[in-house]
């Protein structure tokens, strides 16, 4: 009755054991009442899936909670803040309802928007990208594009199924655009019950396939596996029943042990190889700070590695 400004309203008390009415006012205003409420209601008088969720969350959980999910998320993000000041909070308070609405939000450091997006095959993801970030190049993700072929042939091809995951991929990396579209035609001629499928995803064909996508820098990435693996991790330590403090607290011990190993590594490094600085900052100064600027720390370390051991390599001339 709120959302329609309504002046309906019943109010019911439970404190004998028995719901009594204690008011009611039948005035319907600013909305129209259809007769066949009446029928329909009663019928289809039921909580809905969501609802009934919610309600075991909070019957199971109720002995631990402390107020709203989010009131204990604030709570103890302010812990962390007294703790380190480099945690930043911004709680976002409707000013009409006084409710909470958000507790931290990103702003645009730079306005750089980024030049290549990486995500699943969605098609309503690739609308969007397209719509809104129209300079950005969207790229399908390699391990979603073969559960997809999996998912859609494999029961079509049947036998067959194998000898189309070898000459799709031949196809796709193939880095002439001629060559592509050839082998792909191929691909359509030889197996006809998977040619609706291909069809579609010929559209999107510069978005997987290496003729269009290896004119543009990606650091190698072909997958969203980095991304996956710590969805993985949040997933197996949280469930349907668990509360928005916990799943901040899982993300949070998560980047602490990633940052934990990075600055075990540097240690390890600086102890076992104590003459890989000294190479990299005689021989290599102008590579190693630029990939300090453009790399972040685990990536970097990677890096110097592969460049402390390039100096060892023993050239050899091939005839």
């Amino acid at each position: 009755s709120k959302k329609l400004n309504c002046d309906w309203k019943a109010n019911l008390s439970f404190a004998t054991g028995v719901v009594r009415i204690t008011s009611f006012n039948d005035n319907h205003v600013k909305h129209q009442l259809s007769p066949d409420t009446k029928i329909f209601a009663p019928v289809n008088r039921q909580f809905s899936d969501d609802c009934c969720e919610e309600i075991r969350h909070l019957t199971v959980n109720k002995h631990n909670v402390e107020g709203s999910e989010a009131s204990q998320l604030l709570k103890q993000l302010y812990e962390y803040r007294e703790k380190d000041p480099n945690w930043y909070i911004e709680p976002l308070v409707d000013s009409i309802s006084n409710r909470l609405r958000g507790i931290f939000w990103m702003d645009p450091a730079t306005g750089i928007l980024p030049r290549i997006l990486m995500t699943d095959e969605d098609l309503s993801m690739k609308y969007v990208v397209a719509h809104d970030l129209p300079n950005t190049k969207h790229l399908f993700c390699l391990y979603h594009l073969s559960q997809n072929l999996l998912k859609n042939l494999r029961c079509k091809l049947g036998m067959q199924y194998t000898d189309f995951i070898k000459d799709f991929y031949l196809a796709r990396n193939s880095l002439s655009e001629s060559v592509f579209e050839a082998r792909f035609t191929n691909l359509l001629n030889n197996y006809p019950a998977a040619s609706s499928y291909l069809q579609k995803l010929f559209l999107s064909k510069e978005s997987w396939a290496c003729a269009y996508t290896f004119k543009i820098f990606t650091g190698g990435m072909q997958s969203t596996q980095r991304v996956e693996g710590l969805n993985n991790h949040i997933k197996t330590a949280i469930n349907s029943l668990s509360t928005l403090l916990q799943v901040m607290e899982a993300i949070y011990q998560r980047i602490e042990h990633e940052s934990l190993s990075q600055r075990f590594n540097s240690w390890s490094q600086d102890r076992i190889n104590y003459n890989d600085n000294l190479v990299l900052q005689t021989v290599f100064p102008q590579v190693v700070q630029q990939i300090n600027k453009y790399l972040t720390p685990n990536l970097a370390t990677e890096q110097q590695k592969q460049i402390v051991q390039s100096t060892i390599y023993r050239a050899q001339i091939l005839n």
